[in-house]
């Protein structure tokens, strides 16, 4: 809402002359267009997302984008792949996904609201390859990120992990079990750290 009120503004001032509010306004309708060009591999992109850069789409299943995500893939492409028909990956409303970011499903992947996620992050519900046939794919766990979730740089989130809302995780964390809502978790493997 406060976003349209201030293209709104933007408009009217531009109307009037001020040719200095050109910059911005042309600068988001860049970023809307390349995300509308770069992303329509997805199967839906919501309204007002804004993209910087070109990432890496691979969709044989479903990716489906919300309102007012911002996606920065400038220094090092961001990845979106689902591998399997029937896999699937939601990246909720005014989420931002920084540079260098993967994620990969199998099978799901649900990242909610107001989520900031941090550069090389990884994001994946398969291991890819079984630990004793290394040709074999073992089976997906669903990975659920909840809303106004913070996840720092270099952060590693492996398959079957839930993270709740509000909760922040450090950077470089390898997070292998749930976190709760409103905590912080950090280190290698991820422990808890603090609750607020």
């Amino acid at each position: 809402m406060a976003t349209e009120l201030q293209s709104k503004k933007e408009i009217r001032a531009l109307l009037r002359g001020d040719l200095r509010m050109l910059r911005p306004l042309a600068w988001k309708l860049r970023y809307g267009l390349s995300a509308q060009y770069f992303l329509r591999p997805c199967t839906h992109v919501g309204r007002y997302v804004q993209l910087k850069g070109r990432p890496l789409v691979i969709n044989r299943g479903k990716i489906l984008i919300g309102d007012r995500v911002w996606i920065d893939s400038t220094t090092v492409r961001c990845e979106f792949v689902t591998m399997l028909p029937h896999a699937v990956i939601e990246i909720g409303d005014r989420t931002s996904i920084n540079y260098g970011t993967s994620i990969s499903a199998h099978m799901f992947v649900h990242i909610g609201a107001d989520c900031r996620i941090g550069p090389y992050t990884n994001i994946v519900d398969n291991n890819f390859h079984d630990i004793l046939d290394r040709s074999a794919t073992p089976p997906s766990r669903p990975v659920i990120i909840g809303n106004n979730v913070w996840i720092a740089g270099r952060a590693v989130i492996i398959p079957g992990v839930t993270i709740g809302d509000d909760a922040v995780v450090g950077v470089g964390a390898i997070v292998t079990e749930n976190v709760p809502p409103r905590s912080v978790v950090m280190g290698n493997p991820a422990r808890l750290v603090a609750s607020f």
